[in-house]
């Protein structure tokens, strides 16, 4: 298999903020696809983690769970808006994180 840098390969592990219906759906698509999938949300039912995502149960704001999900993942994503855009600023220093802080922040201030 010929290597792309910044393409994703199967077995690459991706990182989600965020653990409901959208990232279930993005783990049922791309488990097939070879892609491993942890995702951090403070709920233990985490819709995502039911479907064979890594699961870490902690707040969108521990430092301590989001550095082990960019040490342990390729990229990260986040699900939605509603995840802490500090924490976001944070992690895109230390991991690829295609969707970056910024967007995160006009998202949460859009007029409404």
């Amino acid at each position: 298999m010929i290597e792309h840098p910044g393409i994703l390969q199967p077995g690459s592990v991706i990182g989600l903020l965020g653990g409901g219906q959208l990232a279930r759906m993005l783990v049922l698509a791309g488990h097939p696809l070879g892609f491993k999938f942890m995702v951090l949300d403070p709920d233990p039912e985490a819709p995502a983690a039911q479907v064979g995502a890594d699961h870490l149960p902690c707040s969108f704001t521990d430092k301590n769970a989001l550095g082990e999900l960019t040490k342990q993942c390729d990229l990260v994503s986040y699900e939605f808006e509603n995840v802490d855009a500090d924490s976001v600023e944070w992690m895109e220093q230390r991991v690829d994180l295609p969707q970056g802080s910024q967007m995160l922040r006009t998202a949460q201030h859009r007029l409404r």
